[in-house]
């Protein structure tokens, strides 16, 4: 069998080699000894951290997190933020496994964990807007719906006297026919084409709607004798004296 070096060698290489960065704390909680990448993700270096008092990559609050942990002989773990000698702040989850050591109180191991966070940061904020879209499609779905309902009410509504108005001319249609009136025939004849281009008018103004999509509530004047002369049109017998138009 070959020689694979001795075991502080490999135990000191695989120490020195691990992605995460890895520290050991002594009794008043300095760092003893850390691995190159525990050096990296804080920004300090071997001596820098080693002549510091109290974990030096951590504030007041993960220091305090600390010791709770330490103080309750159980491992544990918690994220907190790192501000480096540079300036940047990272992210790090950060585990404390206390030891049973005269000298080692405890094992930190701290992964930078703050690409995660950005992206479920963006994730987070993906997922408001996409629940704002929700929500805005959702308000101007039901905006068109009750428009749409509207407007089906409207056109049933104002399509009922044009048709009961050709419905009721027909029938003096036929008895001015049988009667040889050809003066009332006419009339009536005048009176269901005009109620029959009041339905092609409300037509052609539904399918503009359904191009534009919204109903677009508009003002416009409209002459007052225009009003009474189509009510009176739409309502009047047939008897009804042409003279009494406006």
């Amino acid at each position: 069998m070959g020689d694979h070096g001795a075991p502080d060698d490999i135990f000191r290489h695989l120490f020195e080699s691990l992605p995460v960065g890895v520290a050991y704390l002594d009794r008043e909680c300095r760092v003893v000894i850390a691995n190159p990448s525990f050096t990296s993700i804080t920004g300090l270096d071997a001596e820098e951290i080693n002549i510091r008092e109290h974990p030096p990559f951590a504030d007041r609050e993960a220091r305090s997190r600390i010791v709770d942990i330490l103080n309750s002989g159980d491992s544990s773990s918690f994220e907190h933020i790192c501000t480096r000698p540079d300036g940047e702040r990272v992210h790090l989850r950060t585990w404390v496994h206390p030891l049973r050591s005269d000298r080692i109180r405890a094992m930190i191991i701290s992964m930078d964990v703050t690409d995660g966070k950005e992206k479920e940061s963006m994730l987070r904020s993906s997922h408001r807007t996409l629940e704002k879209l929700v929500a805005e499609r959702t308000s101007e779905l039901k905006s068109k719906n009750e428009e749409m309902e509207w407007l089906l009410y409207t056109i049933s509504h104002d399509l009922r006297a044009p048709l009961l108005t050709i419905s009721g001319f027909l029938g003096f249609l036929r008895e001015d026919m049988r009667a040889g009136n050809s003066r009332r025939v006419e009339e009536d004849l005048r009176v269901i084409e005009t109620a029959v281009n009041n339905i092609n008018e409300m037509l052609e103004g539904t399918l503009k709607i359904s191009r534009i999509g919204r109903i677009l509530a508009s003002r416009e004047r409209v002459p007052f004798a225009d009003i009474v002369n189509e009510a009176l049109t739409l309502t009047r017998e047939s008897w009804c004296p042409e003279e009494l138009m406006w």
